[in-house]
């Protein structure tokens, strides 16, 4: 009883914000820091969770710069697990874009696909500066699609028409009209720098004669980042003066030529093959018999013409 008074005093004197934010677990005071930081939005992203659950966040994304998604705007889902940040996420697409198939789980190293490359460190924000980055390198994994450049900007065209239907966010009026500046801690710009080494830096855009689609590389066995080793020194070269080749003997002909006066090759018949012994032996032993038994009969005979 003195415990629990103790207690009860104690928390009547902090203030009304840390008192309720006490009776959360980490992941939700994680998830509420990240949405009281997110919630103006920018030009490039903008994200925050439902109203009736904080564990799933819808976001915006702005496309890239000198890409087939330039113009373009993105919604789509985060589904937080009960462990994050000690978890990844999950992540899926709503509106058509030409790089991820809308409504399905997406393969990324950052997403719940491969927890092993999760870092508790990254946040919403990091993740989705590195979608915007992902959106135009090759398609692979699950959920990618390889549409071409010119379908990629008709759809991000008409991605600026597209409203939410759980959210009610239209694309239009997602994000901030004013161009502001992403102001990152040290800890997230390393986070963004650590992804963008896993494979999540853009590529350079595909020129008019790169448009028409090409069949996908084979995918890594190893997802990841692939290791790079550095080249083998070559041994320096010495000024060593040239030996002098051997004079080769002229090489044989590949097919001999036929002699001059070859006797015309005779055919000869097959010699039968010898009987085998064990048949001689039988037919030895087998006329034995048979002269033994011609003697006895005889001399039944006889023995019957005397009686």
């Amino acid at each position: 009883m003195h415990l629990r008074a103790s207690s009860t005093r104690a928390r009547a004197g902090l203030p009304r914000e840390a008192a309720a934010m006490s009776r959360f677990s980490p992941a939700q005071k994680r998830i509420m820091k990240e949405a009281k930081e997110l919630a103006k939005p920018t030009d490039q992203y903008a994200a925050a969770p439902l109203e009736d659950n904080i564990f799933e966040w819808h976001f915006t994304i702005q496309g890239g710069p000198d890409t087939a998604f330039q113009g373009g705007r993105y919604h789509g889902r985060i589904m937080l697990p009960a462990e994050y940040p000690m978890k990844p996420p999950d992540f899926m697409f709503l509106t058509p874009n030409g790089r991820f198939e809308v409504g399905k789980k997406i393969c990324l190293t950052i997403s719940a696909h491969h927890p092993e490359s999760w870092q508790p460190s990254w946040s919403i924000r990091t993740v989705m500066l590195a979608l915007i980055s992902f959106l135009p390198t090759q398609s692979d994994g699950i959920g990618s699609l390889d549409y071409t450049d010119p379908e990629r900007r008709a759809l991000a065209a008409k991605s600026m028409s597209w409203t939410c239907p759980t959210c009610e966010v239209a694309m239009a009026t997602a994000l901030s009209d004013k161009c502001t500046e992403v102001k990152m801690s040290a800890s997230e710009q390393k986070a963004l720098d650590a992804m963008t080494k896993m494979g999540f830096a853009a590529p350079k855009p595909r020129t008019s004669s790169e448009n028409k689609p090409t069949a996908p590389a084979a995918a890594d066995p190893t997802p990841g980042p692939r290791a790079t080793f550095p080249a083998t020194p070559k041994a320096p070269a010495t000024a060593a003066a040239p030996t002098p080749r051997a004079p080769q003997a002229p090489r044989a002909p590949l097919v001999a030529p036929p002699a001059a006066h070859s006797p015309p090759a005779t055919k000869t018949r097959p010699r039968p093959a010898p009987p085998a012994r064990g048949w001689g032996i039988n037919a030895v032993i087998f006329g034995i018999v048979l002269a033994i038994a011609a003697l006895v009969y005889r001399k039944w005979q006889k023995q019957q013409q005397l009686d």
